[in-house]
């Protein structure tokens, strides 16, 4: 994938090309409209700065999105447009790493517009496209379409709530510096009342794209059961 970049400064994000130098297209709204919420947030990114940023009138760019709320489903399917699917002969379970592992990276690119991209409607041409490659994956794993349906259902769940997770707790409150705290933290609590969480104080809050990682093998292993399990069956 090659998301937008995370730097939030100005100074750090290329200025909208004004109308008057090209087209005003979709594409040239959606452009201006990524680039305001990847500097200024989901709330800043409204019609009129849109306009502004692109040189036109506010109603031109009513011309090609409604409202915000349509402008704002096209960006959310745009990120997830960003997402390589796996290359033709990748073994599923490394494809099941690659593909979750971008679509994770999508919620920490677009911290502020995180619980808008959990809500995207599937109908969506992106959405479809990487629910088709999950399926595929999951033919390929073994497992019958009902299975595969099913688990298709854990991933987004695993997936999507690791990502809104730590989205909305943000990069500074999942530093190591911060997670080194509070393991000192529990570290320090009385090893008679907490014995359990004492001896796990140095493995507690590990890195965020481990656990990620993490939900992800768990889902696998469960998907080689289902798969071995079919098979002592026929």
């Amino acid at each position: 994938m090659t998301p937008a970049p995370k730097a939030r400064r100005r100074d750090q994000q290329t200025a909208a090309a004004p109308a008057s130098q090209g087209r005003l297209d979709r594409d040239a709204i959606l452009s201006a409209a990524e680039q305001i919420l990847n500097s200024d947030g989901l709330d800043a990114m409204t019609m009129r700065r849109v306009g502004a940023d692109l040189g036109v009138d506010p109603t031109a760019i009513y011309r090609h999105f409604r409202n915000k709320e349509e402008l704002v489903i096209e960006l959310a399917d745009r990120a997830f447009g960003r997402v390589r699917l796996p290359a033709p002969g990748t073994d599923w379970r490394e494809g099941l790493r690659q593909l979750n592992r971008e679509v994770r990276e999508i919620y920490s690119v677009h911290a502020d517009f995180a619980a808008v991209l959990v809500r995207q409607a599937d109908e969506t041409p992106n959405l479809e496209r990487l629910t088709e490659c999950n399926l595929r994956l999951l033919a390929e794993a073994g497992l019958t379409p009902e299975q595969a349906a099913r688990m298709q259902a854990a991933i987004v769940a695993i997936v999507a709530g690791s990502g809104l997770f730590h989205a909305t707790i943000g990069a500074e409150a999942m530093s190591e510096p911060v997670r080194a705290h509070a393991r000192r933290m529990y570290a320090s609590l009385p090893p008679e009342q907490f014995p359990h969480s004492v001896a796990a104080a140095p493995h507690l809050f590990p890195d965020p794209d481990e656990v990620g990682d993490l939900g992800v093998e768990i889902v696998i292993q469960a998907i080689e059961r289902l798969a071995d399990a079919g098979d002592d069956a026929r």
